[in-house]
């Protein structure tokens, strides 16, 4: 619709419903969020009258396309990541700036780096990946504008390394129980090894000029000076030790298990990543929110369920409305209360003439 404005949809009186979904988000042919193989085509949303209705019955005849014909990836799992490529270099597919680029090259084509070194000047940043790194940056401006009041609800999260050069970003609404494990295998396992393998260049390097010995097959590493190539060395170490880190905690998260239930909310669902987190508030909040799960404060929560069975078990037996919350009122020992009977004050003094 931004390359398209008539294919947006009318938009409907003012006091009818709101949309069930925005104007410009991808949707299927039911009107809900779109799914993998299911986009609706052109021809759908030109068939379809205003904001709120489908095309009629019999309509279209090509209602949805391929991902592949959509002019940008999209990103179905909810994942994306900061990843420049180790030099700087050579980003990976589903980094989060390469994709901002991916956009503004469809929309403002040659006027692309013009428009985005603009949009770097506005926020007051050197470029886009500084805006994104920085816990201060996107995330902080992110959750503000997802809060009211004492309530803080970012539906995307930064999972960063200790120091912050290397961020997963999840979207909230795409969150399962296997996430966390797609993330490991998918993003940080490959980046390991890609580091490992610079850190084995580098020592093998160092090593040959220590023994004085000229390498059979010189890499980039062959013509640094000695003191920034072990400076280098020193940096891709301490990297490469970061993101094992990431990779135990992300690990140790999701065989708590680690099984999202976004009924039971944003900072819930949060709270056992909260060492992942870099902006200090938000880190606190989930830390705090974590240690209240933890002390059987929410365990009205699926979440608090699915960590600690035993324990909510025990608190269903003796609280009615934790078991009703679980599914669990086969356990409960607490009588349920009487209904009131119907009638009240009018059916009483009715009884009363008789």
């Amino acid at each position: 619709m931004a390359i398209d404005p008539s294919l947006a949809p009318k938009l409907p009186d003012p006091f009818d419903p709101l949309p069930v979904c925005p104007p410009g988000m991808l949707v299927g042919q039911d009107g809900l969020p779109a799914e993998p193989g299911g986009i609706v085509s052109e021809e759908w949303l030109r068939a379809r009258p205003d904001a709120n209705s489908l095309p009629p019955d019999g309509s279209v005849k090509n209602p949805t396309i391929p991902d592949s014909e959509y002019p940008l990836r999209i990103s179905w799992e909810g994942v994306l990541v900061d990843d420049p490529g180790f030099n700087g270099d050579r980003p990976h597919r589903d980094d989060m700036v390469r994709r901002v680029r991916e956009v503004f090259d469809l929309l403002w084509k040659d006027k692309s780096h013009e428009i985005e070194q603009e949009a770097c000047d506005i926020l007051g940043v050197s470029d886009l990946r500084d805006y994104f790194r920085k816990p201060a940056g996107f995330f902080q401006d992110h959750l503000k504008r997802y809060s009211k009041s004492r309530r803080k609800a970012p539906i995307y999260w930064p999972l960063s390394t200790a120091s912050g050069s290397y961020t997963i970003w999840l979207y909230y609404h795409r969150l399962n129980d296997q996430t966390l494990y797609m993330v490991v295998n998918r993003y940080v396992e490959p980046k390991i090894a890609e580091v490992q393998k610079a850190v084995d260049s580098m020592r093998y390097a160092v090593e040959a000029r220590e023994r004085g010995i000229t390498e059979k097959q010189p890499t980039a590493y062959s013509l640094l000076p000695t003191a920034t190539l072990r400076k280098q060395w020193e940096e891709a170490r301490a990297f490469l030790g970061e993101l094992r880190d990431l990779r135990e905690e992300l690990l140790r998260i999701a065989a708590l298990p680690y099984k999202p239930d976004l009924n039971d909310g944003v900072i819930i669902n949060a709270a056992p990543l909260h060492r992942l987190f870099r902006l200090r508030s938000w880190a606190k909040d989930t830390e705090d929110c974590w240690k209240k799960l933890a002390k059987g404060d929410y365990d009205w929560a699926h979440l608090a369920y699915t960590i600690w069975p035993d324990r909510v078990r025990e608190v269903c037996k003796r609280d009615r409305s934790i078991a009703v919350a679980h599914g669990l009122e086969d356990l409960c020992e607490v009588e349920a209360p009487e209904s009131k009977k119907k009638g009240g004050r009018g059916r009483r003094k009715r009884e009363a003439a008789r």
